[in-house]
């Protein structure tokens, strides 16, 4: 009889080949860096990589097992770009960096609101670990917020599909960046800052120079330090009556984030699985955009509904757990049926992810070229993301921090009363 050791073993090493494979045959096909398998598989590793370092329920394994098997899959399908990428450059219209401007000054005075609303800046980041419970109901303080984000994003892909810039334009830049960054400091949310520089870097990628694994590889390096260098600080800095503190007296570097993917399925093979939702989860995409205060018994998500129903409510509305793709699908529709509408729906925004980069050398030659590629990558990311993110958020973040913010600067920047002209 073969040992199960063995057995569990050789599936774990097993999921490691089929990653390195599927990158390196997507590496083989298509050497564009960014391009979505290679993206994927990155994620796939990156937020289940503690699947490696200890031991978790046979379910979990297989299940992780059959995601890289299907990144393999989609690593044959994935086509290289019809054509070499052409960025069309225009001339600077100063309507797009004044709308751009005008955005973010709304981000940062909606920052400054919150701090004096809390009773200034030490207890506002003694309040950070219980901002779930501060924004419930507030999700257009959220959205504020994350303005100066996206901002930043457009100005940086505007000014790099321009012609006509001098350092003028990048010394401004700089002093917009420097701002996105203490509001992202402020925001207790990795994401905030890391995967919003990490945008940028696939936009000069795409719309200035093509980047290699070498000049990558400090990069990712700097990304995983900070990654649990914030989540270490986040959860180790207190502040208690106008005073700074450390619990343990040293900040613990946060390792959690190399299992995201892995809790939620870890949870649900080991429950009772009760309470199915039926697709609502899903329909709370619809229902997640109308203000609490106007539908106060609107659909729960499925982070809110997976907390509530599998851990107890933990942490009493102040934290939730993401579901994850598959474990949303069991959540709605139980075992096995669940497990197969989780894996569809993957496997249906990770083709699509495919089928949008196809169409990347087309944005880059329209007009708002440095908007479409904006939304190109951050369309990709979230699809990167959905195996352990969950529907709801992923699609409702993007259409109000991405989609609905980018037209808005392009809508106005185009009908704005202000007089068109080139800055030189």
């Amino acid at each position: 009889m073969v040992d199960e050791n063995i057995v569990y073993i050789l599936v774990v090493v097993s999921t490691a080949l089929l990653s390195f494979i599927s990158f390196i045959i997507s590496w083989i096909k298509n050497p564009d860096l960014f391009s979505p398998v290679k993206v994927f598989v990155i994620f796939n590793v990156f937020f289940y990589l503690d699947i490696y370092i200890n031991s978790y329920n046979y379910y979990v394994v297989i299940t992780y097992f059959i995601q890289c098997l299907l990144l393999l899959v989609l690593a044959f399908v994935e086509k290289p770009l019809s054509c070499q990428e052409v960025v069309i450059k225009k001339d600077i219209n100063i309507k797009v960096i004044i709308v751009i401007w005008v955005v973010s000054i709304i981000s940062i005075v909606n920052q400054i609101a919150i701090i004096v609303e809390l009773g200034g800046v030490l207890n506002y980041i003694g309040n950070i670990a219980y901002r779930v419970e501060y924004f419930k109901g507030k999700g257009y303080v959220i959205v504020l917020n994350n303005l100066i984000s996206i901002m930043n994003v457009l100005y940086f892909s505007y000014l790099l599909r321009s012609k006509n810039i001098n350092k003028k334009h990048w010394l401004i830049f700089i002093a917009h960046f420097v701002v996105f960054v203490g509001i992202a400091m402020f925001s207790g949310s990795r994401s905030f800052l890391l995967m919003t520089i990490l945008v940028e870097v696939i936009i000069y990628h795409y719309m200035f120079k093509r980047l290699t694994v070498i000049k990558m590889a400090p990069f990712v390096v700097f990304i995983i330090f900070m990654v649990a260098l914030l989540g270490g600080l986040r959860n180790s800095v207190t502040i208690s009556e106008g005073t700074v503190s450390v619990s343990g007296g040293s900040v613990k570097m946060e390792s959690r984030h190399f299992k995201y993917g892995l809790i939620p399925l870890e949870i649900i093979y080991e429950a009772s699985i009760s309470e199915l939702s039926y697709g609502m989860t899903y329909a709370s995409l619809f229902t997640n955009f109308i203000p609490r205060k106007i539908y106060p018994d609107k659909l729960d998500t499925g982070g809110i509904v997976f907390t509530k129903v599998y851990t107890g409510d933990q942490w009493g509305g102040l934290s939730n757990l993401a579901t994850g793709a598959i474990t949303e699908g069991i959540i709605n529709y139980g075992l096995p049926l669940g497990f197969v509408i989780g894996f569809l729906t993957l496997l249906v925004f990770l083709l699509l992810g495919i089928k949008i980069y196809s169409k990347l050398p087309e944005m880059l030659t329209k007009r708002n070229n440095y908007a479409y590629v904006v939304l190109y990558i951050y369309m990709l990311l979230a699809f990167s993301r959905y195996s352990y993110s969950e529907f709801t958020y992923t699609f409702y973040t993007y259409v109000l921090y991405y989609l609905v913010p980018v037209m808005f600067v392009i809508i106005m920047s185009r009908f704005t009363l202000l007089k068109a002209h080139k800055v030189n």
